[in-house]
């Protein structure tokens, strides 16, 4: 999430995969907010999940190159809409992101 285009190949491709299956994941719930099938919180909830993914340095390079072809303009809006209003938190500092310095590379 912090050096995404200067990954090894291995590890882009898996930063695709996961980004992908991420930004999937949000548009199936964009799909349900806007159809009325899902309420404001939830939506709430993973718009800022997705939003703040984007936000770190990998993200952000990521959808810029990478991510906004494969999705629908609609969400791409409402994901650009939320990371212009910021305040979002650095997921990177979340425990569960921080790297293991006992673990073979």
């Amino acid at each position: 999430m912090t050096s995404f285009p200067d990954l090894s190949s291995k590890d882009e491709l898996l930063f695709n995969r996961v980004l992908i299956d991420e930004g999937l994941q949000f548009q199936t719930v964009f799909a349900l907010y806007t159809s009325g099938q899902l309420e404001q919180s939830p939506y709430d909830t993973y718009l800022t999940w997705f939003a703040c993914i984007l936000a770190t340095p990998g993200g952000q390079a990521w959808w810029k190159v990478s991510g906004r072809p494969f999705f629908e303009p609609e969400m791409v809006n409402a994901v650009d809409d939320r990371l212009h209003v910021g305040g979002l938190p650095d997921i990177r500092e979340l425990p569960s992101f921080q790297p293991d310095e006992t673990l073979a590379v």
